[in-house]
């Protein structure tokens, strides 16, 4: 029997599944966007069987409207709303009409349409009161908070939310109840009471837990991680905004999304991580463009300026501040103003434009209401701007004020940056000790932030912001100490973050990927546009398509994101100690036929500090860093005209070869000469460069007697400090090897990978379509010697994917990091291998730090393209001294360097490979 109900009843039935699909919709926009997708597309299935269509059609624009709020399309998600609420007035239902009016305001408040909100949401109040719809009226009182903090009026704010907790608690809704509690947190964080603000997130994420809600419970975890940003805990800041961005993907939430990536952008900016701000503020902005964010956008704008001019782009800052302000003048956004005034006066102070930085750094000062943070800010640009114009005292007046402040609220970089502007200007009093101890303190504020930040390009990015106060203590002791005290503060800021991580053990950095098929997909594709890339470039095909390019460049922006918000996630297990030079450890792991020249530049100043026969010097104005770096340019000149067609340069060969040698002749002049004497009976050298000086082929420096590389051994060290680490036993008889070769492409490799292996014991070989990057990986975790014949290609846009081509793809730098490699020699035969990206402070990032970090003792790699004949040739020779040698890589560089230079006399044959990393005990 089939019941056929009445058309009353037919009608009834599909209003009554219209308005299950709209509470549907409702109870899941802010949590699972694809639910309230699903219900609109339902309903929108219903309603050509409604007659007449005017509830289910008010119903359907309500539902879509949610629908594309929740997945950020703000424009469209307010026109269905509005035509809802239009339908609703048609159908002479007040009610209805209110309730989407309550929704409407937060596109208006997204899109900036702050007037027009508000009188939509004093509209929607006298309606839902005559109603007493408790419910509606508690989501209204959130979205009028959430218009005022985007209005940056938190008293205001608060009192809404305050009132919404109490109305969502009489309707029984706790989800409202606990997103009520977040925004007044908010509220109170924004305002600077930080206190009550941590326990108000830590009330609302523990219901949220209770009652399984992830939004809101994310939207507590973004909370908290601002404050403890705020505090200076950038570790568990950036670990709780990784975590609730990840939750807010899970859930579809757009806009909270996009919030949460502006706040990991502007932590990446107060680290002075610049790239990778710039590439999420540009990300972003784009977005929020097309969604007409209007309310976020102009302090994205804000922040994008402030990168940007740190960036050295201040054309591109002025324009992006000058749309910033005109956007928030348009709201009327006092706050915003006045941080726009700030970044002002910040972008002329960097620029020395000190009459308009002190204008604009008075505006704020001057202004009421602001918070704390941004007044001290303006503060410490009045202090230096008192300080530039001759008042040094003034300028301590303000500083004082700012040390008590900061006292009661540390916030770490704010002090470091405090302390360094005091020693600055106790410096222009004439107080040289008050100053050191002024840099000392911001020093150990400042490293007290550093310590504590996961992972390396973190470390580089905050110490290269920070180098000031260490310059200046290294100048005071030039001036006023010992030559120990010397060596300690030069040696104090160089590659502090690779001396630590080789001193605590150098273990390998844990894979992006994990267990992310998504991220291990990324990684083969990534290879395979690599190696195809470089097929093209041998094949002489130029660079691949520009398509290719940005394909290659995104995925390799993405691997580093996903790594880097992996070891922020990483549980903590403290802090590394500071790695500072021991000179007695240093001197006794010399010896009595070892050396350390450490070089250093103080203003134009080349200096040097000797470390050997149980004593420290310091050998003074050797020459004038612009003058030193002027030479290098021209003998890089030389050495690269090589690189030309040989069988046109052969006739010039001699020619050629002086010019290069009267330029190493006039370096060694300058660098070697006036050391002599400090370095009297020593046979062996641990030289530490500084700055570009780490390209220099130091075995090439010559005089009348000859090449340098006939009298004295040299490896190069990246600081005392890590010279100064325990020595390794010697490598012991009988140890694997691995060769791996790049038979197919390079014609001499193949000989050059025989004569490697019958110079070995027990060698294991990759040849040709064996020499996978897999398979290498694998064989390189078990060798004591691994020799690397192959293409190898240095990165200046992106020194972590420099790397060595093998047969299916790259071996970067970021994956030899990440995979131990425990020899006790690496051996990089190809181009460039090198060469990295020398950082401020000395830190650098390419092949050669990748394998030390892999946990490889000594490496030898080449500072410019290499030939491929007269490699094969060097090779020979090495592994031929190698073998008499018992594994003495410094002398066997030595032999291999003279015997080449026999065959083709110019040095860029012959001097290209240096031997990197600390000499092993050889039982002296």
């Amino acid at each position: 029997m089939t019941l056929t109900l009445p058309a009353e009843g037919a009608a009834a039935a599909l209003q009554e599944r219209a308005w299950a699909l709209k509470a549907r919709a409702q109870s899941a926009w802010a949590s699972d966007p694809s639910r309230t997708r699903e219900a609109a597309d339902a309903l929108a299935v219903l309603l050509p069987a409604a007659d007449p269509p005017g509830e289910l059609q008010a119903l359907t624009f309500w539902t879509r409207g949610l629908a594309m709020l929740a997945e950020g399309e703000l424009p469209g998600a307010l026109a269905r709303l509005q035509a809802a609420e239009k339908q609703w007035r048609v159908l002479a239902q007040p009610l209805h009409a209110a309730q989407v009016q309550v929704a409407q305001l937060v596109p208006l408040s997204l899109m900036g349409r702050f007037d027009e909100a508000a009188a939509c949401g004093a509209a929607a109040a006298v309606v839902l009161l005559q109603h007493r719809d408790e419910l509606a009226a508690a989501k209204l009182a959130i979205n009028l908070g959430s218009l005022e903090m985007q209005r940056d009026r938190y008293a205001e704010a608060a009192h809404h939310y305050k009132h919404a907790a109490v109305l969502a608690a009489r309707a029984g809704a706790t989800q409202h109840s606990i997103m009520a509690d977040i925004g007044m947190a908010d509220a109170l964080s924004y305002a600077g009471r930080d206190d009550e603000a941590k326990l108000a997130y830590d009330r609302a994420s523990m219901r949220a837990d209770v009652h399984g809600l992830a939004v809101q419970s994310a939207q507590a975890e973004g909370g908290r991680a601002l404050l403890a940003l705020d505090a200076g805990q950038v570790r568990e800041g950036l670990a709780g905004l990784v975590r609730a961005r990840q939750a807010f993907e899970r859930c579809g939430i757009e806009h909270d999304r996009l919030e949460v990536e502006k706040n990991l952008a502007d932590a990446y900016l107060s680290l002075r991580l610049l790239p990778e701000a710039l590439a999420l503020y540009e990300t972003l902005l784009a977005r929020l463009r097309a969604q007409a964010g209007e309310s976020t956008l102009p302090w994205l704008l804000l922040q994008l300026a402030a990168a940007q001019s740190l960036a050295g782009r201040t054309d591109l800052a002025r324009t992006h501040l000058d749309e910033a302000r005109a956007h928030l003048r348009q709201q009327s956004n006092t706050l915003g103003l006045a941080w726009t005034r700030l970044a002002q006066a910040e972008l002329h102070l960097a620029e020395s434009d000190d009459p308009l930085a002190e204008a604009a750094a008075r505006d704020v000062d001057g202004a009421a209401g602001l918070p704390p943070a941004l007044v001290r800010r303006a503060n410490l640009i009045l202090a230096a701007c008192a300080r530039r114009r001759g008042e040094p005292g003034m300028a301590l007046k303000r500083l004082d004020v700012l040390h008590a402040e900061l006292s009661a609220q540390p916030q770490l970089q704010l002090q470091a940056r405090c302390w360094y502007e005091r020693g600055l200007t106790l410096a222009v009093q004439g107080d040289a000790a008050g100053a050191a101890q002024a840099h000392e303190q911001a020093i150990a504020s400042f490293e007290e932030l550093r310590l504590a930040l996961p992972g390396d390009e973190l470390q580089h990015a905050v110490l290269g912001d920070h180098l000031g106060p260490y310059v200046e203590r290294l100048a005071h002791a030039l001036a006023h100490e010992p030559a120990d005290a010397v060596l300690h503060w030069l040696d104090r800021y160089r590659a502090r973050v690779l001396s630590e991580r080789l001193e605590h053990g150098a273990v390998p950095s844990a894979p992006a990927e994990g267990a992310d098929e998504d991220v291990a997909g990324s990684r083969r594709r990534l290879r395979w546009l690599q190696h195809h890339r470089q097929r093209r470039l041998q094949d002489g095909d130029g660079e691949p398509a520009l398509a290719l390019q940005v394909e290659t460049a995104k995925l390799e922006r993405d691997l580093v994101e996903r790594a880097r918000r992996q070891r922020v996630m990483q549980p903590y297990a403290g802090a590394l100690t500071h790695s500072l030079v021991d000179a007695h450890r240093l001197l006794r792991n010399l010896g009595p036929d070892r050396a350390l020249i450490e070089y250093g530049a103080s203003g134009d100043e080349v200096f040097a500090v000797v470390v050997s026969g149980g004593r420290v010097q310091v050998l003074r104005r050797l020459a004038t860093w612009p003058a030193v770096l002027d030479e290098l340019r021209q003998l890089r000149f030389q050495l690269d005209t090589l690189r030309g067609d040989m069988e046109v340069l052969q006739p010039h060969l001699p020619q050629l070869t002086e010019r290069t040698r009267r330029r190493l002749q006039q370096l060694h002049a300058w660098l070697l000469a006036p050391l002599e004497s400090a370095l009297a009976g020593t046979s062996e050298w641990v030289v530490v460069p500084h700055g570009v000086l780490h390209a220099l082929p130091f075995a090439a420096l010559c005089d009348e007697r000859g090449w340098l590389n006939g009298r004295v051994r040299l490896r190069m060290a990246a600081s005392a400090a890590v010279a100064a680490l325990p020595m390794r036993p010697p490598l012991q008889a009988g140890g694997t090897a691995l060769v791996v070769a790049d038979t197919r492409s390079l014609i001499h490799v193949g000989r050059e990978a025989d004569t490697v292996a019958a110079s070995l014991q027990r060698p294991v070989c990759l040849l040709g379509a064996q020499a996978l990057v897999d398979a290498t990986v694998n064989a390189a975790r078990r060798a004591d010697i691994v020799h690397l014949a192959c293409h190898g290609e240095f990165r200046a846009d992106n020194p972590q994917f420099s790397a060595l081509h093998l047969a299916d793809g790259a071996w970067t730098a970021m994956q030899i990091a990440e995979s131990p490699v425990p020899a006790r020699l690496v051996v990089m035969s190809a181009c460039d291998t090198g060469l990295a990206d020398r950082m401020l402070g000395d830190e650098s990032v390419g092949l050669v730090r990748a394998f030390l970090l892999a946990g490889a003792h000594e490496v030898v790699a080449s500072l410019w393209a290499v030939d491929d004949e007269a490699t094969a040739d060097f090779m020979r020779f090495f592994y031929q001294a190698w073998s008499r040698r018992s594994g003495d890589a410094a002398m066997a560089l030595c032999e291999a360097r003279f015997r080449a230079s026999l065959l083709r006399p110019h040095p860029h044959f012959w001097a290209a490979f240096v031997l990197h990393g600390a000499p092993a005990d050889r039982g002296v």
